[in-house]
C-alpha cells in the first residue's frame, strides 16, 4: 500500500468542527438501573497512568440517549485529564469509545470515538499529554511513524499525527463553511 506524500498534506488544513464539550458530571452508578442500561468498564494501564472508560448503553433504544461515556486519565491516583459525552447517539454504525485491541507503538496510546456524526481519535503519549483531534477509526503507516485518522462524520476530514515529533499535521478536510 502506498503512503500518502507528506507534501499533500501541507496544502490543506483540518478545522476543528464538531460539538461543544459536555460538562463533566461524575459517574454514579445508581443512575443506571441494570434492567434498563448496560454499563461496561476498562481500565488500561499505559506507562505511569490508568485509562478508565466507563459507558452506558440504554436497552429501550429510547430515551434522552443512546450511549454515554467518561474518559479518565489518572496519574497516582489523581486525575489529569477527563471527558465525559453526555449522549453519543449510534447514527448508521458503530458508536462508543473504542479501545483497539493492539495499540500502535509503545510510546503512545491511541481510543477512538464514534457516533454522534462527530468521531474523534485520543492520543496519549508517554508523559500523559493528550491530543483529541477529528477522526474516528484510524491506520498507521508502514513505519509506524503516522497515524491517519478519517473524521466520522457525514462531512470528510483526515487527521494525521506524527508520532515522532508529537505534532498533527494540516490535513485533507471539506469541513470549512462554505
Amino acid at each position: 500500500m502506498k503512503i500518502f506524500t507528506f507534501s499533500a498534506f501541507l496544502l490543506l488544513t483540518t478545522l476543528s468542527f464538531g460539538q461543544n464539550q459536555d460538562k463533566f458530571e461524575k459517574f454514579d452508578a445508581s443512575d443506571y438501573p441494570l434492567e434498563k442500561y448496560q454499563i461496561t468498564s476498562d481500565s488500561i494501564k499505559f506507562k505511569d497512568f490508568k485509562i478508565e472508560i466507563r459507558q452506558v448503553r440504554n436497552l429501550s433504544g429510547s430515551g434522552q440517549f443512546s450511549c454515554r461515556a467518561w474518559l479518565t486519565i489518572s496519574a497516582k491516583s489523581k486525575s489529569i485529564y477527563q471527558r465525559y459525552f453526555r449522549s453519543i447517539e449510534a447514527v448508521g454504525s458503530c458508536y462508543g469509545l473504542f479501545i483497539p485491541l493492539e495499540q500502535p507503538r509503545q510510546d503512545y496510546f491511541v481510543l477512538s470515538k464514534l457516533g454522534d456524526y462527530d468521531g474523534r481519535i485520543f492520543i496519549i503519549d508517554s508523559n500523559g499529554n493528550v491530543t483529541e483531534k477529528l477522526g474516528g477509526s484510524f491506520f498507521i503507516s508502514n513505519d509506524k511513524r503516522y497515524l491517519f485518522s478519517e473524521y466520522d462524520s457525514d462531512l470528510s476530514g483526515l487527521t494525521v499525527f506524527d508520532f515522532t515529533t508529537g505534532l498533527r499535521i494540516p490535513a485533507i478536510s471539506d469541513t470549512k463553511s462554505r
